[in-house]
This record gives structure tokens, C-alpha cells and sequence, in this order.
């Protein structure tokens, strides 16, 4: 076969060993680069050969924990939840998000290196997150991270993979073991409001289904019913 030949879905997925419908996941969340003809998408033998030796070289157990379904679009992400843009220094890039950061510095051999900040207990913690090989896989590990010590802190249950929890129950796990712990009778009404609209968008639907997509499907359908700050509030309680 040619280099610059164009693989089919069918055929991409047969290289890959995997499900159509899984390959199709990874086009759809950017993982393989693509061209789209109508209703086709066709891989070219150049990136699909890019996106295995990336596979290859991800040695992460972490990462490899994450379910696909949490891959990100991160201009998306960026649009929803970036704060202040990316900041520059001496040192490296930060990117600051209302749950941690995301750190890209440089060695004195040039190579790149990413890092994650997050809080425990009030304590920070800053950790490099080991073969990374781009802001995405730093931003999964530092999501894990910091819902971890958000379960072990207000005692969230474990029985089943938490990325399985239909949204309406873990829901109502929010309010009774964080929400009415931790927050003023006033705030817990303003979070059982929230959920009550959220409940209407993402109730039946398991967490892993919840990704920058759907919150941005989200946010565009209330922006046409309540003000911005409404809005805001109920992205800030999921």
C-alpha cells in the first residue's frame, strides 16, 4: 500500500484492532488526524502511523485508566472553564482552571515536562505527570487526582466505577454528603435548583457521557432561556 494512500473507517479499525465505533470515537475527539468526504472519513497511512507510535510511547497507567469517552476538545474545555488565559513566564506556560493548573516547563535539556498544582486538605500538591505527552493527558491525570481527594475527603461511595453513576444519583450523593455538610442552608437551596435543571438536560445519562461536548450543548440551549449568571452558577454546581 501506498504512504500517502487514504484508509477507510472500516480499514483503520482493522488495523487498530478495535470496534468501528470506537475509531469513530477517536476521530470525533481529535486522537487521529482525518479528512472527511461526505458522510467518509478517511485516515491518511501518515497519521494513523503518527497516532500508533504516540500510542506506543504512552507508558502512563494512569492514562490508560481514563475512559475515552473523558478525551478532550480543549478549545471547548478551554471556552468553559480556562481562567485568565494562558500565562506566560520565564519558566514555562500555566494554564489555571477553577479545580488546579496545568504547568508546561522545559528542562535544561530542552525536553518538556508537564505538572499538574491541586489542593488536598487545603495543602498544595504539585506533581509531574511521567510520560505526558500533551496538555490532554495532564489535564486527565490532574481530573483524577482531584476527584480522588474529593471522594476520600466527604466519604463518596466506591462501590461501583464512578464514571458508571447515572448522573441523578450521584446527584443526589452531592447534595447529601457535600452540599448540606459543607455549605449554608441558602447556597444548598441555590445547588438543589441547579440540579433540578441539570436534571433535565443530563438525567438517564452516565457520568462518562458528561464531556466538554455536551456541557457546551448545555450552555448554548439555557443561554436562550435565563441570563449569563444563571447560567454560570449551574455550570459551577456540576
Amino acid at each position: 500500500m501506498k504512504s500517502n494512500s487514504l484508509l477507510s473507517l472500516k480499514e483503520v479499525s482493522h488495523e487498530l484492532k478495535e470496534h468501528e465505533q470506537t475509531t469513530r470515537k477517536r476521530l470525533k475527539w481529535g486522537e487521529i488526524r482525518y479528512i472527511k468526504k461526505g458522510r467518509r472519513y478517511l485516515v491518511s497511512r501518515e497519521a494513523l502511523n503518527e497516532f500508533i507510535e504516540q500510542r506506543s510511547q504512552k507508558a502512563n497507567p494512569i492514562l490508560d485508566l481514563i475512559p475515552r469517552k473523558f478525551d478532550l476538545q480543549l478549545d471547548h474545555y478551554d471556552r468553559l472553564f480556562l481562567k485568565g488565559g494562558v500565562k506566560m513566564s520565564s519558566k514555562g506556560k500555566k494554564w489555571n482552571y477553577p479545580f488546579g493548573s496545568v504547568y508546561l516547563r522545559q528542562s535544561k535539556s530542552g525536553k518538556e515536562r508537564w505538572y499538574i498544582y491541586y489542593r488536598v486538605d487545603g495543602k498544595r500538591v504539585r506533581e509531574v505527570v511521567k510520560n505526558a505527552l500533551s496538555r490532554a493527558d495532564a489535564l486527565k491525570v490532574l481530573h483524577v487526582k482531584v476527584a480522588d481527594a474529593f471522594r476520600g475527603k466527604y466519604g463518596f461511595k466506591k462501590e461501583e466505577k464512578t464514571e458508571d453513576a447515572l448522573f441523578e444519583d450521584f446527584g443526589k450523593e452531592f447534595l447529601g454528603l457535600y452540599s448540606r455538610v459543607k455549605w449554608k442552608p441558602k447556597t444548598v437551596r441555590g445547588h438543589e435548583n441547579s440540579l433540578r435543571h441539570l436534571n433535565r438536560f443530563f438525567k438517564g445519562k452516565r457520568l462518562s457521557d458528561i464531556n466538554p461536548e455536551s456541557m457546551a450543548r448545555y450552555l448554548a440551549e439555557r443561554k436562550t432561556k435565563v441570563s449569563a449568571s444563571s447560567v454560570n452558577r449551574e455550570l459551577s454546581c456540576l
